[in-house]
């Protein structure tokens, strides 16, 4: 019965539709303030002074890395999503082929053969049930493929050059690759336009993603979806020491993207938004901290202190990380491997919001989620300066991909958010 309504919700709503439904009125009851039971805690504090000139002296030396365009290449309409049929709907192929690579990779591995084999194919299993319900798209009808004949896709590849970065770059690769998706009209020549970029979830770029770049160029935005790299970011196979490397890099994406997008696409510089939900949440909400050219910020059941988010929560590919890097590198105890997160996760939101002006938010969080905790949820939220009661963030009630679901339906606010703060016309 779960799934038929799941699949309901998804036919009526999931991709190109834009409803108008009446918002969830009240704020939560019994807010959480402390650390629940079983979890560890320790949000950190903001950066000032000396501390935050270091932090942002390594992001500015990235954003100034050399890059040029390596490629760009157009499709248009009916191939703004490459999927394969499946029980009647459509499943992306890269998520397919991703899931499946990852599935063998744990199994041949030293590590993975190690750990416990009942709790990795349970993982696998919660991973792949999860992964279908983000992925599965109805065909398009003859309405919908009208309603976006008239959007060009652009793959962009700007190719950039690599340095050591203040100690945290430690790729040995002297080119890095920013990937991203530019959506727009054909009808629009030179003219200026607004930019929402779009911060994709864990699993990679979704239907979700899709669907909101369509809806957003009909209203009037150029919209870009970064490729942030979908399982490469939380890969079992990735070291922890790795971590601060890939959030400054994320970070560099962002204003290479921006850049290009002023540039090359009559972009307005004055009116840039971000938005993110999930893991696509995170990053855009901290992207948004450090990077003077966004304006706007809107996101999804998103959260605050990823070292606390990846160290409790109950999520397929969070516990799969766990699980495997603990075993990996011979960390012994969940204490242990919470101080390896704290040093990983050095940039956090959290961190940098009071940079920003609680005005220029719209957060969308939820009561009782085990993915991105409903504690680290609030942390963001009291970073920010947001409330519910202030009308700069809104909370639901229910589990990670309820709570999305929801959203989804409850749509208007964060259109007439963006629409308002980048003076959309």
């Amino acid at each position: 019965m779960k799934k038929i309504i799941v699949s309901l919700l998804f036919s009526m709503f999931f991709l190109w539709g834009f409803s108008l439904y009446a918002e969830v009125k009240g704020c939560p009851e019994n807010p959480i303030d402390k650390c629940p039971k079983g979890f560890l805690c320790n949000t950190p504090k903001p950066y000032k002074g000396e501390s935050l000139r270091k932090k942002m002296a390594v992001l500015n030396f990235e954003y100034k890395k050399k890059w040029v365009v390596h490629s760009v290449d157009i499709s248009l309409g009916s191939k703004l999503y490459a999927a394969t049929k499946k029980g009647g709907q459509y499943v992306s192929k890269k998520v397919i082929s991703g899931v499946e690579s990852l599935n063998k990779k744990i199994k041949e591995s030293t590590i993975g053969k190690k750990l416990n084999k009942t709790k990795v194919a349970d993982l696998m299993t919660r991973l792949k049930r999860r992964i279908g319900k983000f992925q599965l798209i109805k065909p398009m009808d003859k309405v919908e493929k009208e309603n976006i004949f008239n959007i060009e896709k652009k793959t962009v590849n700007l190719r950039y050059v690599n340095h050591n970065n203040l100690g945290v770059d430690n790729t040995n690769e002297a080119f890095g690759m920013t990937k991203f998706y530019v959506y727009s009209s054909r009808k629009w020549k030179n003219e200026k336009r607004p930019l929402l970029i779009i911060m994709p979830p864990v699993y990679g770029i979704s239907p979700f993603d899709i669907g909101m770049a369509a809806r957003y160029v009909k209203h009037g935005f150029k919209v870009v979806i970064l490729e942030l790299g979908g399982f490469k970011f939380v890969s079992p196979f990735q070291h922890t020491s790795n971590l601060p490397r890939t959030m400054v890099r994320s970070m560099g994406d962002v204003h290479r993207l921006i850049e290009y997008m002023v540039s090359a696409q009559s972009v307005d510089r004055n009116k840039i938004g971000i938005f993110g939900f999930s893991l696509g949440g995170i990053f855009a909400s901290l992207a948004f901290t450090v990077n003077k050219d966004i304006k706007a910020l809107s996101l999804a059941v998103g959260g605050g202190n990823f070292a606390e988010i990846l160290t409790n929560s109950k999520q397929a590919v969070a516990s799969l990380y766990r699980k495997y890097r603990m075993k990996e590198e011979k960390i012994a105890t969940k204490e242990e491997y919470f101080k390896v997160m704290q040093k990983a996760f050095s940039y956090d939101p959290v961190r940098f919001a009071h940079l920003k002006d609680p005005k220029d938010v719209y957060l969308v969080f939820t009561e009782g989620d085990s993915a991105v905790p409903t504690k680290n949820q609030r942390d963001l939220e009291r970073a920010f300066g947001a409330s519910c009661k202030k009308g700069n963030s809104r909370w639901e009630v229910g589990e990670h991909f309820v709570a999305i679901i929801k959203d989804l339906l409850h749509r208007e606010s964060i259109n007439k958010f963006f629409k308002d703060r980048l003076q959309v016309k």
